[in-house]
């Protein structure tokens, strides 16, 4: 659940690895990159792989395409203090050799740091058209924080989208930790437009906890995630309506003969009667009055009550 056509056209169907421009410490032959047997047991995943699922249809057709042609492209791993290589590139291809119960890949092995190493991961899923729109916006985000970017000018820069897509990528990153946990699990669940949605209305005000609300009722398949925004939003305009206070009025209080005598007046705490200036009135016999009927009204007795004497 991508932008439209914001995924860059893969190359000889999505099998080629772009050009990633990674140094190269192995086996060379006339100055040419010679790939090793690496066992796939040793193998692991690298921990900048923003690509949280693999293509079933794209593995199969990739193990069918080596079985007919051999693999073009090795993979491309990193050596680990502990004997283990991790995968910088070809995660496809990885699990491709398995489908085809292989137990070797061919691969680069390259000496590289965290940087080099998130760049080659990153830069190599960029070029897969089935990303969805939060596993691109993992990517941009591990360039930004392994600091091989530093402006969305850069990110740009260094993939294949403008500055617009980019921006409207990022906005997975305004959303609550709650929201990005359910993401993890479900990453083509929201595009990076209803991102972008969700974002716009936190900060105008909207509670955080509408948009996981929203979100989770998405993953159980009680709503559209493309309108999961547009539910949050109403929710929240219909939720402060009702919280907001009714405006506070006052009543006076007119003697047949037209002579003002109080005033009463809805307050934070209850009723407040106040008396005007010079009127006549028994205080003591109206509080006493006032007790009683309220007594008699809250009871749910029929109090045919009418002007108190005190008046």
């Amino acid at each position: 659940m991508g932008i439209a056509g914001s995924q860059p056209e893969a190359k000889n169907a999505g099998f080629d690895l772009p050009a990633l421009d990674l140094p190269f410490h192995g086996q060379a032959d006339g100055g040419i990159n010679i790939p090793s047997l690496i066992p796939l047991d040793l193998i692991v995943r690298s921990p900048f792989q923003n690509r949280f699922r693999v293509d079933e249809e794209e593995v199969e057709l990739l193990a069918q395409d080596i079985r007919r042609d051999g693999l073009r492209n090795p993979a491309t791993v990193r050596p680990l203090p502990d004997g283990h290589y991790e995968l910088v590139s070809g995660q496809t291809r990885v699990e491709a050799f398995r489908v085809l119960a292989r137990t070797e890949i061919p691969a680069f092995v390259r000496p590289m740091g965290d940087a080099e190493a998130a760049r080659g991961a990153v830069l190599d899923n960029f070029f897969h058209r089935d990303l969805e729109d939060y596993e691109i916006y993992k990517g941009l985000k591990t360039l930004m924080d392994c600091g091989i970017a530093s402006s969305l000018g850069q990110l740009a820069s260094l993939t294949p989208w403008g500055k617009t897509h980019v921006f409207r990528f990022m906005s997975f990153g305004k959303l609550p930790q709650a929201a990005m946990d359910i993401l993890a699990e479900s990453a083509g669940l929201v595009s990076a437009k209803v991102a972008g949605e969700f974002a716009k209305l936190t900060i105008d005000g909207m509670p955080t906890e509408l948009v996981t609300e929203a979100l989770r009722l998405a993953v159980k398949g009680r709503l559209d995630p493309h309108k999961s925004a547009k539910w949050a939003e109403s929710k929240w305009r219909k939720e402060a309506k009702a919280a907001t206070p009714v405006p506070f009025g006052k009543r006076a209080v007119v003697l047949p003969s037209g002579r003002l005598v109080c005033t009463v007046s809805r307050t934070t705490k209850g009723l407040a009667v106040a008396g005007e200036k010079g009127a006549q009135v028994d205080w003591d016999a109206l509080e006493a009055d006032m007790a009683e009927w309220l007594s008699l009204r809250l009871a749910g007795e029929d109090a045919d009550v009418t002007r108190p004497s005190s008046l």
